[in-house]
């Protein structure tokens, strides 16, 4: 029986690491913090109108429905590493590239990871896709709301 990776949420190594310190923190930090701030807003009397026991229960469900997401991220999670890549462009490759006259680095990246501020793009992204399965020295057009770039390849690991 063959099972599909539709809701499979592919993740790098990295990545997977730190959805895993982080769900960590919250439920071994986090909810320890918002528990005693339960507990003392109780202490201030009446429950049915106490703003502070409100707001640490609001916090304790957003803080609950973040725990669930990351738990349900890790057990729909494949690992990708670039190892097997044969020098062309898959997910988890930082891809050192020119474009006009600048040179910067990118790593490729499943959709949970992707962020731009540091250089990490999706590889479903109009750039990942372009660079998807391409070699060093190759050249790349990519089409961007300022039209179309030509990133140079000049180095993938």
């Amino acid at each position: 029986m063959m099972v599909s990776n539709q809701a499979k949420i592919i993740l790098t190594k990295d990545g997977f690491f730190k959805i895993k310190t982080k769900l960590k923190s919250l439920e071994e930090v986090e909810r320890k913090k918002v528990a005693d701030d339960m507990r003392d807003a109780q202490s201030f009397g009446d429950i049915a109108e106490n703003s502070e026991f409100e707001e640490a229960r609001t916090r304790q469900e957003l803080l609950e429905q973040e725990i669930a997401e990351l738990k349900h991220i890790l057990s729909q999670a494949i690992i990708v590493s670039p190892q097997n890549s044969r020098g062309k462009i898959t997910i988890g490759s930082k891809v050192k590239v020119r474009t006009d006259h600048k040179t910067e680095v990118y790593e490729i990246v499943g959709d949970r990871e992707a962020n731009p501020q540091e250089y990490k793009i999706s590889y479903r992204s109009p750039w990942g896709q372009a660079m998807l399965g391409k070699a060093k020295g190759e050249k790349v057009e990519v089409f961007t709301p300022r039209g179309p770039k030509i990133l140079h390849i000049l180095e993938i690991s």
